[in-house]
């Protein structure tokens, strides 16, 4: 897992920090304080599905250094 980038978008106060994961691309996005991972299109992922496990705690992966950035 590698963190590629972060996204901003002030309108509506969501930041999404942005992972190469086994080489697919996965989002943390953060809307105060409420994270949610989602696809490569922002669409949030179910991490309920098996098939999803490897990205289950991908939010924990956001550091302090990220947000502050």
């Amino acid at each position: 897992m590698r963190f590629l980038t972060k996204d901003q978008n002030l309108a509506d106060e969501t930041t999404v920090y942005w992972f190469d994961v086994d080489g697919e691309e996965f989002g943390v996005s953060d809307c105060n304080g409420e994270k949610t991972v989602v696809d490569c299109d922002g669409c949030p992922v179910n991490l309920g599905d098996a098939k999803n496990a490897h990205i289950k705690y991908l939010h924990e992966n956001v550091t302090d250094e990220m947000i502050a950035a």
